[in-house]
């Protein structure tokens, strides 16, 4: 029966590709407004990158922002690994 070797493909494919897309520390920012709230969220995610020797894989966005009572929230991902930055 070959339907079993090609469902663990399936099943190891939909594990393996969205962890290698979250591969990275989520860092967040806070601020007042959106603006203050990505840039805090790019400093700390450079602060973090640096002691990681890595780099910011993905910025802060307006998309990457949430606003609550309190102000605004980004964050940033910092990769895990040399190898997932482009230099």
């Amino acid at each position: 029966m070959r339907t079993k070797p090609v469902l663990i493909a399936v099943a190891f494919a939909a594990i393996a590709v969205p962890s290698a897309a979250y591969a990275g520390e989520r860092v967040w920012g806070s601020g007042e407004t959106r603006t203050s709230a990505m840039d805090d969220a790019e400093r700390r995610g450079r602060v973090v990158a640096a002691e990681k020797h890595t780099c910011i894989t993905t910025h802060a966005t307006p998309q990457n922002c949430t606003q609550d009572a309190g102000g605004w929230s980004c964050w940033v991902t910092v990769a895990n690994e040399h190898g997932s930055c482009a230099n």
